[in-house]
């Protein structure tokens, strides 16, 4: 039971930081910032994180578990690198990727960094 609820948890942040860029905190929508690039990379690695925290749903084991949880840590550097690094958001701070998007996706990043973490944890007592 704690392997598909850690699982689901994994697979629902994927979920968020999937749609964060989309739907809950936007990104600008001129072709040519870096925020489209940002907003796709984020959705790619938001869907990779739902397949990663399914694992653990369909097959609850210790090895399941441990991998999703690995997975969400490693995605959570990936979640906070696109954002901030490369290829990060727009230069003027009054856009609404800098004051919006931005500290949304490393909300995001910190979240699945504790869940997988947390998974991580959690993995090694189970049986």
């Amino acid at each position: 039971m704690k392997a598909r609820v850690t699982g689901a948890v994994i697979a629902a942040l994927g979920a968020l930081a999937m749609v964060t860029p989309w739907l809950i905190f936007p990104v600008c929508k001129s072709p040519e910032m870096p925020c489209l690039d940002a907003r796709l990379f984020e959705t790619v690695t938001g869907a990779l994180v739902i397949a990663l925290g399914l694992v653990p749903v369909v097959l609850p084991s210790k090895r399941a578990v441990a991998s999703a949880s690995i997975g969400a840590l490693v995605a959570a550097l990936l979640v906070v690198f696109f954002i901030t690094v490369y290829p990060g958001v727009c230069e003027n701070l009054d856009m609404r990727c800098n004051y919006g998007t931005r500290p949304g996706m490393i909300t995001v990043g910190v979240l699945l960094a504790a869940a997988g973490a947390i998974g991580l944890a959690l993995s090694r007592k189970l049986k």
